[in-house]
Formats: structure tokens, sequence, C-alpha cells
């Protein structure tokens, strides 16, 4: 029986006289996000596999185009586009 914490692999046959390596890899990362209260709301992916993130942020200064937070209540919600 398997825990929570573990993850299997179904592995091909391979030469088990050599040093068994799985190397996973990385296809694309960002940090996306700052110091206020962030949340992203919708993802939605393009044929040629760019993401797009939609979302809310109370973060001034974390996107390049805008160093401010807008509108001038405190119910006020910013949101972001984003292209990955």
């Amino acid at each position: 029986m398997q825990s929570k914490n573990t993850v299997t692999l179904a592995l091909d046959e391979y030469n088990k006289s050599e040093p068994l390596m799985i190397d996973p890899q990385l296809t694309y990362s960002t940090y996306l996000g700052g110091a206020g209260n962030d949340s992203g709301n919708g993802i939605a992916v393009d044929a040629a596999g760019n993401a797009y993130v939609t979302g809310e942020t109370a973060s001034a200064g974390s996107v390049p185009f805008q160093s401010s937070l807008g509108g001038n209540c405190t119910t006020c919600k910013n949101v972001f586009v984003t292209k990955l």
C-alpha cells in the first residue's frame, strides 16, 4: 500500500548495472505576485503554448507598467492579465 507522500514511476527495460537517474525537466516557471493579497482567477493556454493568467492584485509596484494601485476606494479591486 502506498502512502500519500509516495510517487511511483513505471520504467521500461534499462541496464540495471548502471545507476538509474531520474531527471525531470522544467518546461517553464515564473514568480507572479507581490507583497499584497493577490489571487489568480483564470488561466488559458493558446496553440503556441503561451499561458495567460488573470486575477486580482493588491500589490502596488509589482508590474512593469503601473507603479501604484489604481482607484481611490478601499473596496476597489485591481485586476491583472499576464502572458507567460
